[in-house]
């Protein structure tokens, strides 16, 4: 009985450090690292549809900043189409090639900052690329039309400075290591687990144990996986039917960021299925043919 109760402890432990070594590996991989990104946002026309959605959440703010002083359908139609022909105007930078621009370059400077290549973490923006009206760049803080704008100093213009801030801007630097670490340490003890898992049960059944250890484990990270895949694509179904036509942004990033998460549960479920299985039948054949 005490024993049954030490393997459902350690069953629930081993998947606890399953998920959180599948969540590190995707972190440290994929999350943080400009080829994902380069790839995911060159396919499938992410751009355009980033752009169309930017544009028409810049231009819905804006509309919005409008209403608060005068009421919008209060106007005559050429008062509407001319307030809708300034919010077009000083909405014309967002195009593809300056939001590719955009996001290419922060991606990389922050890809670098986080794997420790690079000693300062700069923004990329370039305000004056952008063809910006001179009464909206009168209103942009002169620090920031540097384009290349380091967070520290963003951090010193703001009063946000403060010790604990700058700690964590630091520790930032070392995300990649904290990541890699955490993976090897997340393996090591799901390994070690596992060996108490196995040292607990039978010893004429350890390798039956181990694989419906691990098939049970694989079976309820494809249960977990689907229920992520359906997560999403509820969120993606709701909010494309709230926001029709209106360049959300929900259908184009949630994509991007959980396809490859929900890749990786899906494969490490399906090792695990097919290994506990295999160690499973090994050990039942070892018993037909002593038979």
């Amino acid at each position: 009985m005490l024993s049954n109760l030490v393997k459902f402890f350690l069953f629930n432990v081993i998947l606890l450090f399953s998920f959180l070594m599948l969540i590190i590996f995707y972190a440290r991989f994929i999350f943080i690292n400009e080829p994902f990104y380069t790839y995911s946002l060159n396919r499938d026309n992410t751009y355009q549809k980033l752009t169309e959605a930017i544009k028409h959440t810049a231009q819905g703010f804006i509309l919005n900043q409008f209403a608060n002083t005068t009421d919008y359908d209060k106007l005559t139609a050429p008062e509407k189409q001319a307030v809708d022909n300034q919010i077009v105007s000083l909405t014309s930078f967002i195009n593809e090639k300056n939001v590719s621009d955009f996001l290419s370059k922060n991606i990389n400077n922050i890809s670098g900052y986080l794997h420790n290549r690079t000693s300062e973490l700069y923004l990329y923006i370039p305000v004056k690329k952008w063809g910006l009206t001179k009464e909206v760049q009168s209103q942009i803080p002169d620090y920031i039309k540097n384009e290349s704008v380091s967070v520290r100093e963003l951090l010193k213009s703001q009063g946000s400075d403060t010790p604990n801030n700058l700690r964590l801007l630091e520790y930032l630097k070392y995300t990649s290591r904290y990541l890699l670490w955490g993976l090897l340490i997340s393996i090591l003890v799901e390994t070690i687990l596992i060996f108490f898992y196995a040292l607990i049960s039978k010893k004429g059944s350890r390798h039956q144990s181990i694989g419906m250890l691990l098939t049970f484990l694989g079976l309820i990270t494809l249960v977990f996986t689907w229920i992520i895949f359906s997560i999403q694509n509820v969120t993606i179904q709701r909010a494309v039917l709230q926001n029709a036509n209106n360049g959300n942004l929900a259908p184009i990033l949630l994509p991007l960021f959980f396809n490859p998460l929900i890749y990786t549960f899906m494969i490490y479920g399906l090792f695990e299925l097919i290994s506990g299985i295999i160690l499973f039948n090994r050990k039942e054949k070892q018993l037909v043919s002593k038979a």
